[in-house]
């Protein structure tokens, strides 16, 4: 069970005070308790997952490799354009299942970062994932229609 600290991602933060400002007479408000949390080293996608669903997230895309991502949100979508992983014209991988799971089970056993992540998935020939909320799994997508989904499990988030 993930206990809740501080270092909420910051996608969530705002949904919570969009939605606290914006639904207040409609639905009762989210507090920023549940989304306090720092995302475990090893295992802490679903953490993350259920934190910004808690928040009104529905869906995350990323596009790679330009390292932009999506919130789908209750509110509207929320674009955040983090640091690209290569730049200028470049030839596309060919999707390499294999090489996306080991990437896969690097980042959830926390050998790499993030950005070693999103690398290792451009290198396997993800162009965009695809993380739904709702349904807990992450679809990969290569350039020629290939894909990949992982389900991921429900995290148990204790509040303090």
């Amino acid at each position: 069970m993930a206990h809740l600290r501080d270092g909420c991602p910051l996608i969530a933060i705002r949904m919570i005070r969009r939605r606290n400002h914006d639904h207040r007479d409609r639905e009762p408000p989210i507090s920023a308790g549940p989304c306090a949390s720092i995302r475990p080293k090893a295992g802490g996608f679903p953490v993350l997952a259920k934190v910004l669903h808690q928040a009104g997230v529905h869906r995350n895309e990323w596009f790679l490799p330009a390292a932009q991502s999506v919130y789908v949100t209750d509110l509207g979508p929320v674009v955040q354009q983090g640091t690209p992983i290569a730049t200028g014209s470049l030839d596309v991988p060919p999707f390499d299942r294999d090489a996306l799971i080991r990437a896969l089970r690097a980042d959830q056993a926390g050998m790499s970062t993030f950005a070693e992540f999103l690398g290792a998935a451009w290198r396997a020939g993800v162009l965009r994932y695809v993380a739904d909320f709702l349904a807990r799994e992450v679809t990969y997508y290569g350039w020629n229609g290939e894909n990949y989904v992982e389900p991921y499990p429900d995290a148990a988030i204790e509040q303090s």
